[in-house]
């Protein structure tokens, strides 16, 4: 019976103790939360794959052509040529979006679009840099038949600064976004 009294004594005395650090583990939270997300978060990588029905040629040279890059890709206001020839192996390039363009606030954001590698359909390698996010795509075409071609991308996004920590809260959205512009060129070459 005493030691069962004890037991309780000592259980209340390290509940009240805990209490009483309430407040000091409220404010640590949040510091501790954001001490994680600049530390070990800054990266984001997925990817995505569509089948486009029309054969592999049309959709590369669809695809390839940067003046088209308006007709699937909302928000596109420019594709200048920095350096090199578009779209191929070495090549620069700077493109100005507009982000949320049918919202009451909007804003431009300009990248440059470096070439890293250019072997199509295998493989083709693009770094699109804003300064804050970096973005890495790789992607490729496969045939699958007559009028059929698969479209693979892999992203792999380095966020810097702020955007690290925006990031954490936005991934699902980049992703959808993404995803809405595979898609929108889907419609794009399907329908031309």
């Amino acid at each position: 019976m005493i030691k069962k009294m004890i037991s309780e004594i000592l259980l209340k005395i390290k509940f009240q103790k805990i209490f009483e650090n309430v407040p000091f583990l409220i404010l640590l939270f949040p510091a501790i939360l954001v001490s994680y997300l600049i530390i070990s978060t800054g990266n984001l990588s997925y990817q995505e794959e569509i089948i486009i029905n029309s054969n592999i040629e049309n959709v590369m040279d669809l695809h390839e052509n940067s003046s088209l890059l308006k007709n699937y890709m909302p928000g596109a206001i420019s594709y200048k040529m920095i350096r090199g020839e578009s779209r191929t192996s070495g090549s620069i390039a700077e493109i100005t979006l507009a982000f949320n363009s049918n919202e009451s606030v909007s804003r431009k954001i300009t990248m440059k679009e470096e070439v890293v590698l250019s072997d199509l359909p295998n493989k083709k390698i693009i770094i699109y840099d804003t300064g804050a996010v970096k973005n890495k795509i790789t992607y490729r075409f496969v045939n699958m038949g007559d009028k059929k071609t698969k479209f693979f991308r892999k992203h792999e996004y380095e966020f810097n600064t702020y955007m690290k920590i925006t990031s954490f809260f936005t991934s699902k959205k980049i992703k959808r976004k993404s995803y809405k512009y595979l898609n929108s060129f889907k419609e794009f070459v399907e329908n031309n």
